[in-house]
């Protein structure tokens, strides 16, 4: 007995030999019929059908079959080496409750998904938070500042990295606003918790700049990272150096938007790219695009080749950020129309979070895909196609950021 993918692979191969006998019968020349000739003309040669217009075939996408034409875009996504396949189970499912208000109290449900999402998505990428903290019980009584705190702005990014970030706007907006309420209590001694309280306020920049000057809290958690390695002596707490390596990420990823130098000492660990931690794989991603902006010279050591290998083999297991950076930091060392097309696809996942330097990527690859148009190395419709999807992005991250808009219009007006 044929399975369903025997059954689906079975009706994909009748359609195509139709079509295949279809279009022959279209093209077959025929033949003059003259009462002189007493022998048949022979058959002029048929013409080569192209096989890649005729690659029909039933896909399993998405949990249903599809039935895709050979250069169908849908296919193309999907079998991107770094497309990354999230678990449906993995993705929370927002409550159906009312949301359009000011000043939201968060339910239990909402509670459990705000906390659900932040550690599934966002935290994969910065991990500030642990997520064994006895505050990010609902009912927690003993909160203190830095935990009222904590948990407010947690929300709050959550927010902003949901799928339904929309929907979850006013929420954020709020959760936002009591998380401020907490923050002078919550900074007055140098200490890790404090770091987090810095760095948290740093990330919710990276994704809201206009709630705040990322500039100041990059620079405050920095201040208090290189306090707090001098002072603690052989017994550090661990989060240090995590929160280190996260700090150090933030910076870069403004800096090299801006081209600018970094400020804080790159971490004295070897550049490592493996999946258990990949925190650190984008910390390392960083230091290459720090090293390639301060001109210093190549080290012993990994490469963003061995990045790239990880990627391209087991990239299904990486967060969508982390491939995506790895695409950046290739966009920004070997520049390439190739390079620039898979990057903007990666930004088409539908778990990727986008920041508020998102744009110039976008920007940067469309103006590589631009200047690539008048090229034989990457064909013509591809171009195209991806330019109108760099010109897309940027559509929808000006919705977001109106700055945006000048990345659009100068993508539009350049040559």
């Amino acid at each position: 007995m044929m399975n369903l993918t025997d059954i689906s692979s079975y009706i994909a191969s009748l359609v195509s030999h139709l079509q295949n006998d279809r279009e022959r019968g279209a093209l077959k020349p025929i033949a003059p019929i003259s009462i002189h000739t007493q022998h048949a003309q022979p058959e002029a040669a048929e013409p080569q059908m192209s096989s890649v217009s005729l690659r029909h075939q039933f896909s399993h996408i998405d949990g249903t079959y599809r039935y895709l034409g050979g250069s169908s875009l849908l296919r193309d996504i999907k079998e991107t080496p770094l497309y990354y396949s999230h678990p449906r189970s993995r993705v929370p499912e927002l409550p159906d409750l009312d949301l359009n208000v000011e000043d939201v109290d968060v339910s239990p449900k909402l509670h459990d998904y705000l906390v659900a999402n932040f550690f599934s998505g966002i935290h994969e990428v910065y991990p500030i938070l642990d997520q064994s903290s006895l505050f990010l019980l609902l009912d927690g009584d003993t909160r203190g500042p830095h935990d009222h705190f904590a948990l407010q702005i947690m929300y709050s990014i959550s927010c902003l990295t949901s799928p339904e970030q929309l929907k979850l706007s006013k929420v954020g907006a709020s959760c936002y606003r009591k998380a401020l309420l907490h923050v002078g209590n919550a900074t007055v001694d140098p200490t890790v918790a404090t770091l987090q309280v810095a760095t948290l306020l740093a990330l919710h920049s990276l994704l809201d700049p206009a709630s705040g000057n990322i500039g100041q809290h990059i620079a405050f958690a920095i201040r208090l990272s290189i306090g707090l390695a001098d002072t603690d002596g052989p017994d550090q707490d661990p989060r240090l150096w995590s929160l280190h390596t996260v700090v150090y990420s933030l910076e870069n990823t403004v800096a090299t938007a801006l081209d600018r130098i970094s400020t804080f000492p790159e971490p004295g660990s070897p550049l490592e790219f493996v999946l258990t931690d990949q925190s650190n794989f984008l910390c390392s991603l960083y230091r290459l695009q720090a090293r390639f902006r301060n001109h210093a010279p190549k080290r012993n050591g990994a490469t963003l080749d061995d990045a790239l290998v990880v990627a391209d083999t087991v990239g299904e297991n990486l967060h969508p950020n982390i491939s995506s950076a790895t695409l950046e930091t290739q966009l920004l060392l070997e520049p390439s129309p190739t390079v620039a097309i898979r990057l903007l696809r990666s930004y088409e996942h539908p778990r990727f979070i986008a920041t508020f330097v998102t744009p110039y990527w976008a920007h940067l690859a469309g103006t590589h895909i631009k200047k690539a148009f008048d090229d034989k190395e990457v064909p013509r419709s591809d171009l195209l196609r991806a330019f109108g999807t760099a010109a897309s992005l940027l559509t929808k991250f000006a919705l977001r950021w109106p700055g945006v808009e000048v990345l659009m219009k100068n993508l539009g007006t350049s040559t």
